[in-house]
């Protein structure tokens, strides 16, 4: 008797659940028929290293995209070893550091890191950025707290020259074997590089790494 019961409830169920779910296909199916527009992005560090390859510089290659009718230009989250590439930063391993500056500067900037490492161990592996620029200082060491605890980054500065000691476990983020193997983090999307693109007048489409840490 119940399951005479529960029989047709079943049935009525099923026929519900196929009725919303052909409702729910068609809305879609519409949808995408009638969304025939196609978003042309060009990819700003793709065109940036072709740039680079041609000696030419990054603005007049954008100026030309946007001659060809591109108005969307992707963003990815940039990097140290990019910031590095760019000139905006010089990232080195903690034993060249340490050997470089307790030889040539020992009075001076590895006064100052010894004063600021204290008592903690840093890996010979660990990775020293520098930069002589306040607002890539700043932007990197917001970045790299956001990313880290504070007590992985040491942080200190000789006149006007800013140092970070990044005294935690990085990984490769380029794995590709035609490359040398270079430990790196990405700091998330450049503000400068943004407000460049928008007094451009380009719109940028952001391209979050997928990577945690």
């Amino acid at each position: 008797m119940i399951k005479k019961f529960y029989k047709p409830v079943l049935w009525v169920l099923l026929i519900c659940f196929l009725a919303l779910s052909y409702e729910g296909f068609g809305l879609r199916t519409s949808i995408e028929k009638n969304n025939t527009s196609m978003l042309t992005v060009a990819d700003y560090y793709d065109f940036k290293k072709l740039s680079e390859s041609a000696n030419t510089d990054i603005y007049e290659t954008l100026l030309d995209l946007k001659s060809q009718g591109v108005s969307f230009i992707g963003v990815k989250e940039v990097s140290l070893r990019e910031l590095a590439l760019a000139g905006r930063v010089t990232v080195e391993y903690f034993y060249e550091f340490q050997s470089y500056n307790q030889l040539h500067n020992p009075k001076t900037i590895w006064t100052q890191a010894e004063a600021a490492i204290k008592n903690s161990p840093v890996s010979n592996n660990n990775l020293v950025v520098a930069t002589g620029d306040g607002q890539t200082a700043s932007f990197v060491r917001e970045r790299l707290l956001n990313r880290f605890s504070p007590e992985k980054i040491i942080y200190f500065n000789y006149g006007e020259q800013y140092y970070f000691i990044i005294n935690a476990e990085l990984s490769y983020l380029d794995r590709r074997k035609d490359i040398p193997q270079e430990f790196d983090t990405p700091l998330g999307f450049d503000p400068q590089v943004l407000d460049d693109l928008f007094q451009m007048g380009f719109s940028a489409v952001l391209r979050p790494e997928n990577t945690s840490g």
